[in-house]
């Protein structure tokens, strides 16, 4: 995912605000709060993990866990990426979900393939909203959408 340039000058600047003692690191703490700014909520397990995955440095840096900004950018590339993809998602799941209930129903999903040009039989359409329907429910819910297209 490449940045654009006002990303990177958007992500310059919050690195630079967050820095607090000007030595060019973001501690965990600051880390998130600068994300919250650029409106990323990440948990903090994720966000724990996002530091794992782009530090580079020393041990010493990585026991306090500190993030440089080349890392910083590093990391913003990717929570990018994961954005833009559940915003595919969402998308994908209102474009089915025609009574917008935020549930999808056997009806929808059969309407949503039709309108797309496929046929399938209700038994087929049947198997994958069962195949999708983790809590039994017999609809399938945005989690569910999501996991059942992150499993495809």
């Amino acid at each position: 995912h490449h940045l654009t340039e006002s990303q990177l000058i958007e992500f310059r600047q919050a690195f630079s605000w967050f820095d607090r003692k000007n030595q060019g690191l973001i501690t965990p703490q600051d880390l998130e709060e600068c994300l919250n700014a650029l409106g990323f909520y990440p948990h903090k397990s994720q966000l724990s993990q996002m530091i794992e995955s782009v530090i580079s440095d020393t041990q010493m840096e990585r026991e306090i866990q500190c993030v440089d900004f080349p890392e910083f950018l590093s990391m913003m590339s990717k929570v990018l990426e994961t954005s833009d993809a559940s915003i595919e998602l969402k998308n994908a799941f209102e474009f089915l979900d025609f009574n917008g209930d935020g549930e999808l129903e056997t009806d929808e999903l059969h309407m949503a393939l039709q309108a797309l040009g496929e046929d399938y039989s209700l038994e087929e359409i049947q198997e994958m909203m069962d195949f999708a329907d983790f809590d039994s429910s017999g609809t399938i819910s945005f989690d569910e959408f999501v996991k059942m297209m992150l499993s495809t």
